[in-house]
């Protein structure tokens, strides 16, 4: 399947860097499939977004809840994996790129250490990423009912 933006408007540019494994498996992955790593970047971050079957005309946008982002417990490496040294720079819908910034703003991370963690799961799965679940993290409150 290959995405071809260049007629949707308007674009915006996605810049954010993956870990040189990360960066192997995309490349093994765009030659597998014919793709170019544009292609790819795009498909992997679109099936995220809205699934296989779905698409941004089919759902409201969504908002963005104004959480404090970080780049969580583990400053943004994914330490088994070295350091994010690979750049990615992409042109992708406004659209795609508002989405991002609202789930990693709900996530309460960059947009940049959500794109990372997205292509780093697709690549390599969700049980090889560090413990930093994609939910905010909630302040465990101590009473006795809950016991």
């Amino acid at each position: 399947m290959k995405t071809n933006v260049a007629n949707i408007e308007p674009q915006a540019t996605l810049t954010f860097w993956i870990p040189e494994r990360a960066d192997t498996l995309l490349a093994a992955y765009e030659h597998h499939n014919q793709l170019s790593r544009s292609e790819a970047l795009r498909i992997i971050l679109r099936q995220y977004l809205y699934g296989l079957c779905g698409s941004p005309d089919m759902q409201p946008p969504l908002s963005c809840c104004g959480n404090a982002q970080s780049r969580g417990k583990w400053g943004g490496r994914m330490a088994q994996f070295g350091k994010n040294t690979v750049e990615v720079k992409l042109m992708v819908p406004r659209r795609w790129h508002e989405d991002l910034s609202a789930l990693a703003s709900y996530a309460g991370i960059t947009r940049s250490h959500f794109a990372r963690e997205v292509v780093a799961q697709h690549m390599l799965g969700h049980a090889l990423l560090p413990e930093r679940a994609m939910e905010p993290e909630i302040e465990q409150v101590d009473c006795e009912v809950c016991l």
